[in-house]
């Protein structure tokens, strides 16, 4: 079994996701890599602003707050079903962790998008339209 299932397994698990579980997603897919694995960058890098570009992401002190307003969103069916691509810009804008965003978001923002009775064809997307 791989962290994404084991990811994924825990996941289903509950019913209405919250700012912890995002974290336990990132601890479980990266504890082999990353010692700090599952802390978000308010406990790992406090002053650390983070920019991709002239992408300026969640300030760490405003991380959970991002965070919790994607997974409140994204935990409306009818609000995910006409917006995914917006609930993967709040989770992305709130960049918690230092490294492993992406799959940590794709992991939680895939079980939003089937709660939610989508799927997202991520091999059809063009990462450069989130720019």
């Amino acid at each position: 079994m791989t962290g994404i299932d084991v990811a994924l397994e825990r996941l289903a698990t509950i019913k209405r996701l919250a700012y912890p579980d995002v974290l336990e997603t990132h601890r479980i897919l990266f504890d082999a890599v990353y010692p700090w694995a599952g802390q978000d960058r308010q406990t790992t890098a406090p002053e650390l602003a983070i920019s991709k570009g002239p992408v300026l992401f969640a300030h760490p002190e405003h991380i959970q707050r991002a965070v919790d307003f994607a997974l409140t969103h994204g935990q409306d069916k009818e609000f995910m079903r006409v917006k995914p691509g917006a609930i993967m810009g709040y989770l992305a804008y709130g960049h918690p962790f230092l490294d492993g965003n992406g799959r940590t978001i794709m992991v939680v923002h895939g079980v939003m998008a089937q709660r939610a009775g989508i799927s997202m064809d991520w091999a059809a997307t063009d990462k450069s339209g989130y720019e």
